[in-house]
């Protein structure tokens, strides 16, 4: 019984391991302040996170970093 409730636990669980390109398209239609913001974001609660997270956060920044190149943002914040 515990192994069924197991098994229905991680199916109904989704998988969110994001791509680079996936954040891409998800940041794609913030202005470079919104960019700027999300960064912020992420800088405050990076050190207060586990390994995991900590990867998906540094996806993340460079997802925004090449969108900050493509549309040409004059500020430099990493």
């Amino acid at each position: 019984m515990r192994l069924f409730i197991i098994l229905i636990a991680c199916l109904a669980m989704p998988v969110t391991a994001s791509s680079v390109q996936s954040y891409k398209m998800k940041f794609k239609h913030l202005p470079c302040t919104g960019l700027q913001g999300v960064v912020t974001d992420i800088e405050t609660k990076y050190n207060h996170v586990n390994d995991s997270k900590k990867k998906e956060y540094r996806k993340k920044v460079k997802a925004i970093n090449q969108l900050r190149r493509d549309k040409k943002c004059h500020r430099s914040f990493n």
